[in-house]
């Protein structure tokens, strides 16, 4: 279905004159791409009218990112079109499939790194949109990289892509630069240089830094110490760096209703995550759309998944497992605690204040905390009830965390 949907996309006027104007402008005139597309000459002004109100309704060259370039906005815009509308689909430009080859192998042979597919589909795409402006003479006129590149591994990739053009194109230093910044914004090169990062992309260091005050600030994180803050920073300054820069509007991981499941197992992010969005939003300092303010939720759901051990937050539940029969029963229940690893559980190794939850065959006097009584092998029906009660005890010690708060 959606090839069809693509056969029609080309054969559509607005699509064709989009084309002409934005890649064969400067290569042929309106008489002979009408003629070229069967299409009469009023038929092609006609449509060239109806397209310049479609871009403008869209904002297609209002900057989205930092860089105020006009070109940069063009080639962002369109970057975002041709990946959201060809992907998984179909390749287009196929007449410079050969030279993305020799650029994508040129890529590979520097930087001895092999690219996943989504990562080869999405350099492909900007290769293409980046050579077809060139190739209709639109340059950048405003740098997007301020200080030297100085990477050798960089500067060499660079040259190649210089010489390999050379004959064909004319590309600049700014050009070459503008490569590098899309490559260090998806996280296809590593730059030794951490100030390197930082100078290139200053909106994104701010959010980080951000984001990790807040996070710091607040009191969802119990254990600082705990934590891995190098890969948390590193984690969130990725997000942000394609954020800040080249950003393609989400096509997946934009349905809210998806985060209920992570509002549900992860509160304590929620609350981190949902205040900063917010913050975030009102700041204006990025636009954040509807599909967009999802799939950020996503990223830095992910981004404190990965970095955050359960025992440095708040929310985290304490289990203490003691089965009658020895430890070889407990053991196995342990185990099978772990498969909650996506809970914030911690299991204890003795009975104290903290122990949240206490799971045994038999019920102790002893023990204040709520109980769960196994005395036969858990069900699956046990696990859901055992499950129901974490996210109840989670939630209980965020609203207590409000409650202190609040008074």
């Amino acid at each position: 279905m959606q090839r069809i949907q693509l056969q029609y996309l080309y054969r559509a006027t607005k699509y064709v004159i989009l084309e002409y104007q934005f890649f064969y402008s400067t290569l042929s005139g309106k008489t002979a791409s009408a003629e070229a597309n069967h299409l009469s000459r009023s038929t092609f002004y006609s449509g060239e009218r109806a397209l310049a109100k479609l871009l403008k309704k869209e904002n297609f060259y209002e900057p989205t990112s930092l860089v105020e370039d006009p070109e940069f906005t063009i080639r962002l815009h369109l970057f975002q079109l041709y990946y959201t509308l060809f992907n998984d689909i179909d390749d287009p430009f196929p007449d410079l499939d050969d030279l993305v080859t020799k650029l994508l192998d040129c890529y590979h042979q520097c930087f001895d790194r092999t690219l996943a597919p989504t990562q080869e589909v999405k350099l492909s795409f900007f290769l293409k949109v980046w050579l077809k402006r060139l190739g209709n003479q639109e340059n950048l006129t405003e740098e997007t990289i301020k200080t030297p590149v100085t990477d050798e591994t960089a500067t060499g990739f660079l040259t190649q892509i210089q010489d390999l053009l050379r004959d064909t194109y004319s590309v600049s230093q700014q050009e070459l630069d503008y490569v590098y910044y899309f490559l260090l914004s998806q996280d296809l090169v590593s730059p030794k240089d951490d100030q390197e990062l930082a100078a290139t992309f200053p909106l994104a260091k701010r959010l980080t830094d951000d984001f990790i005050t807040s996070l710091q600030g607040g009191r969802i994180i119990v254990s600082r110490d705990k934590l891995n803050w190098t890969e948390l920073r590193d984690s969130l300054f990725s997000v942000h760096m394609q954020y800040t820069s080249f950003y393609i509007e989400p096509t997946t991981f934009t349905d809210p209703s998806k985060t209920t499941f992570f509002r549900d197992l992860y509160p304590a992010f929620d609350v981190i995550i949902t205040r900063f969005i917010t913050n975030l939003v009102q700041s204006h300092l990025v636009p954040v759309n509807g599909n967009s303010q999802v799939n950020l939720y996503f990223s830095y759901m992910f981004s404190l998944i990965n970095s955050v051990p359960p025992e440095a937050v708040v929310d985290r539940v304490h289990i203490f497992v003691d089965f009658s029969q020895g430890c070889l029963y407990s053991s196995y229940v342990k185990k099978s605690l772990n498969a909650f690893d996506n809970a914030n559980l911690v299991l204890e190794s003795e009975l104290s204040d903290d122990v949240d939850i206490y799971i045994s065959d038999f019920h102790s006097k002893k023990v204040t905390a709520p109980q769960v009584v196994w005395q036969d092998p858990p069900t699956p029906n046990d696990w859901s009830n055992l499950a129901d009660m974490i996210l109840e005890r989670k939630h209980s010690k965020l609203k207590q965390l409000s409650t202190t708060n609040d008074s």
